[in-house]
């Protein structure tokens, strides 16, 4: 079973708003900020995909995400 999960991107600190990035593999080509991982959005909300692996008394053991630590 899958869950989504919605988080805030804390560590962002918002100073500039940059609809085009050059990721680290591949600085060549420009790309727009949602099509990677980069840390510069126009807003805060971010969205991963995780698997549910148990439900233990209420908590969900979840595997597979994205968030910063």
């Amino acid at each position: 079973m899958m869950i989504w999960l919605f988080f805030i991107f804390h560590l962002d600190l918002g100073h500039s708003v940059k609809t085009k990035v050059r990721p680290p593999k591949n600085k060549n080509i420009k790309r727009g900020v949602f099509s990677t991982w980069a840390p510069h959005r126009p807003n805060p909300i971010g969205l991963s995909l995780a698997k549910i692996d148990k439900i233990i008394e209420g908590a969900l053991i979840i595997s597979g995400i994205d968030l910063v630590d």
